[in-house]
């Protein structure tokens, strides 16, 4: 039976998810983290009910074939409380309602490892970085290109493609390093050579065929708008359509109307989905329009795989416009989300686009400037309209969140930008970002709160606890940013624990009782020596008596 804590109470069964009829049923619901800003990770817990990442934005987001939401990276808050780039991947169980630190490290700025190049390998790993690329392919791998990260001190625009299976729990390098130009090659034609070089920023999606693509995003010092596609059977990127120019001027042609000269403009940070039927959408972004520019994008386009065109579909061809947004739950053609910049949304199961908060313009006459917005819009791609569904016109609000785990339609993340996003058959997912928390006596800052958008009745069974500490068998505390700590991975319940590493003598090298504490392959101040240890981990139960587990662990620089 589920823990009671765990029980979602209030949410409407429906038998279909979110139908425009039922819009009123569906709640924002405050799932999991902090309703305060700047709050650091809790990588390893006694409780995996609290372990959970630090407060960011700019992360990596993927869905996968199980409904488990994964999140790479990002710019944010790490174990102990430091600001900069993650390479840490979480999974997040929408069964259970909790993280859990898959890999990466806890700390921040940490450089990749490039090993065993095509192959998945528990050596290799991505360096920190943020506003990285995603995919998952037909088989439930996930996929990861380029971002912007540091390593070594050194600021650094990624051009490295990535793969991680989440059966064996490796990472594989298929290619790319860092500070890469762009080999076009010849248009529709692929290559070995074809690199779409370093980005930052791009919008993504994968076809029927597990064909990956990618369109527009930035490089260090300029915006692009071409199109891409990664075929994974044949390692070879081909460019497919767009300018091979940096800030290239949309051509938007005539509304609703594919053409071969029809193109969006150059842009980064557009909000990006994919239709029923296989057509792949973009909305939005900074960039430049038919004019110019550059500024803050409210155009919808269409692009069709098979006939290679794009189709200018709703928005202005202007830059920096205010939203319409009419009557909450009611739309017609003239309603329309203001320019924006770092909208992130989901599809719904009936073929809705719902779209969410940003950076950008409100309604005309609510302020001046670019401020962010926490307006929830959906978008009927039949009917060629967008309906403003919840959230506020104006700009800068602040989070409602009731009572957690507990759906309210007064309830409402604050306005934010840069946050991460997931859709899966239980609801709409959005977690952290730049924004502001629910009182004005705190801070505005990065976020790590996980909030829900849905209508179904939802329930969280209690997770699997190991009964026993379970600890790493291998380590190298070489400063490269992979594997370079010895601490828990995952614990029982207890109310004490006590961690001793003995040598091969029998002498202590480092004792802890702090769960979060991490050996550092040090005694005294010196270098351990490389070979195996003795550990031992002895654990208090909260109902009395003890937990004791053992076992070796191999140093190897």
């Amino acid at each position: 039976m589920p823990h009671p804590k765990y029980l979602l109470k209030s949410l409407l069964l429906s038998t279909s998810f979110l139908l425009a009829s039922t819009i009123s049923a569906q709640d924002w619901t405050w799932v999991h983290g902090d309703s305060m800003t700047g709050q650091q990770g809790i990588y390893a817990s006694n409780d995996p009910k609290i372990t959970r990442p630090g407060a960011m934005i700019h992360g990596t987001t993927w869905t996968d074939n199980a409904g488990n939401l994964w999140l790479f990276g990002g710019l944010g808050y790490s174990a102990s409380g430091q600001m900069g780039h993650l390479n840490d991947l979480w999974k997040y169980n929408p069964q259970t309602n909790c993280w859990k630190r898959i890999s990466g490290s806890n700390g921040i700025n940490q450089g990749g490892s490039y090993t065993n190049q095509g192959s998945f390998s528990p050596l290799s790993t991505p360096g920190a970085r943020a506003r990285a690329i995603s995919w998952t392919d037909p088989s439930g791998k996930l996929w990861l290109y380029g971002g912007l990260g540091f390593a070594g001190g050194i600021a650094l625009t990624f051009s490295d493609l990535w793969q991680y299976d989440p059966t064996s729990g490796n990472w594989a390098w298929m290619g790319g390093t860092w500070n890469e130009a762009a080999n076009y090659g010849t248009i529709t034609t692929p290559g070995p050579a074809n690199t779409p070089g370093e980005r930052i920023g791009s919008t993504s999606w994968t076809d029927l065929s597990g064909n990956l693509w990618l369109f527009g995003g930035g490089t260090s010092v300029n915006f692009k708008s071409d199109l891409w596609k990664y075929t994974p059977s044949t390692n070879q990127w081909t460019w497919m359509h767009g300018s091979d120019l940096t800030e290239a001027q949309g051509v938007y042609g005539m509304p609703g109307v594919p053409d071969p000269a029809n193109k969006p403009g150059a842009r980064i940070e557009t909000f990006c989905f994919k239709d029923k039927d296989n057509n792949f959408w973009l909305f939005g972004g900074y960039g430049f329009n038919a004019g110019g520019g550059p500024g803050h994008l409210n155009d919808l386009w269409k692009f069709d795989p098979v006939l290679n065109q794009w189709a200018w579909m709703q928005g202005t061809a202007m830059i920096n416009q205010p939203g319409t947004y009419g009557t909450q739950g009611s739309g017609d053609p003239g309603t329309m989300p203001g320019g924006r910049i770092h909208v992130s949304g989901w599809v719904d199961s009936v073929g809705n686009v719902w779209a969410f908060g940003g950076m950008g313009f409100a309604a005309t006459g609510t302020g001046f400037g670019v401020e962010r917005l926490n307006d929830l819009w959906k978008y009927d791609p039949v009917t060629n309209i967008w309906t403003w569904m919840k959230g506020s016109d104006t700009y800068n609000s602040l989070s409602t969140y009731g009572e957690l785990l507990i759906p309210d339609p007064a309830n409402t993340p604050g306005a934010r930008s840069d946050f991460m996003s997931w859709s899966n058959d239980r609801g709409l997912w959005l977690f952290g970002g730049n924004g502001f928390p629910g009182s004005p006596q705190q801070e505005f800052g990065y976020q790590n709160d996980l909030w829900r958008f849905g209508q179904d009745t939802l329930t969280f069974t209690e997770p699997a606890l190991p009964e026993t500490a379970v600890m790493p068998n291998v380590f190298s505390p070489n400063s490269d940013g992979l594997n370079d700590f010895f601490v828990a991975l995952q614990l029982p319940p207890s109310s004490s624990y006590v961690l001793t590493v003995l040598n091969r003598w029998g002498d202590p090298v480092f004792k802890t009782n702090d769960p979060a504490a991490s050996w550092d392959g040090t005694s005294g101040g010196e270098l351990c020596a490389d070979g195996v240890y003795f550990w031992r981990v002895q654990l208090e139960k909260p109902v009395g008596g003890m937990y004791s587990s053992s076992g070796f662990v191999t140093l190897l620089r």
